[in-house]
C-alpha cells in the first residue's frame, strides 16, 4: 500500500509539474512583438550619405550648378525613395525611382538655378524613404553674386 501511495505522488508530481512548464513556454506576446519590432528594425534599409551638404562656392548669376548627392544602402532590405521635395522652384532633385538593393549605391542630381537668385544660398531637399527616421535633409549652400 505505501508503494501505491509513493507512486501516486510521484506520478502526481510529474504531470502537474510537466503541465506547469508547458504552459511557461509559450512566448509572452508582448514580448513576441518586441522581438517582431527588433527584427525588423534589423532588417530595414539605412543609407549611408557621401554627404548631407554641397557648397557650391560663390558662382556668377544665371550659372546653373549641378550635384550628385551619392548614397548606400547598408540595410538588409531594398531602399525605396518616395519623394524628394525641394525647398523652392529654383532646386530640381532627380531621385532613383527603382528601389537600391542591399550594398547597392544610387545618387540624387540636383539642379539649382541661380537666375534671379543673387545673395546668400541656403536651399534644403526633404528626401521621403522606407528608412527609419524616414525624413533625411539635404543642403545646398554658397553665393551668388550679381549681373553687373
Amino acid at each position: 500500500m505505501y508503494r501505491k501511495v509513493l507512486f501516486f505522488i510521484v506520478y502526481s508530481l510529474f504531470f502537474g509539474v510537466s503541465a506547469c512548464s508547458s504552459g511557461k513556454s509559450e512566448k509572452d506576446p508582448k514580448k513576441a512583438k518586441e522581438e517582431s519590432l527588433k527584427r525588423i528594425e534589423e532588417n530595414r534599409p539605412k543609407i549611408l550619405w557621401v554627404t548631407k551638404e554641397y557648397n557650391m562656392g560663390v558662382v556668377k548669376e544665371g550659372d546653373k550648378k549641378e550635384f550628385d548627392f551619392k548614397f548606400k544602402n547598408v540595410g538588409k532590405s531594398p531602399l525605396q525613395i518616395t519623394n524628394a521635395q525641394p525647398s523652392c522652384g529654383c532646386t530640381v532633385p532627380d531621385f532613383p525611382k527603382a528601389p537600391i538593393p542591399p550594398g547597392g549605391e544610387g545618387k540624387i542630381h540636383v539642379v539649382y538655378s541661380t537666375i534671379g537668385k543673387p545673395g546668400i544660398v541656403n536651399k534644403s531637399i526633404t528626401i521621403t524613404a522606407n528608412t527609419d527616421p524616414s525624413i533625411e535633409v539635404l543642403y545646398i549652400t554658397g553665393e551668388v553674386i550679381p549681373k553687373k
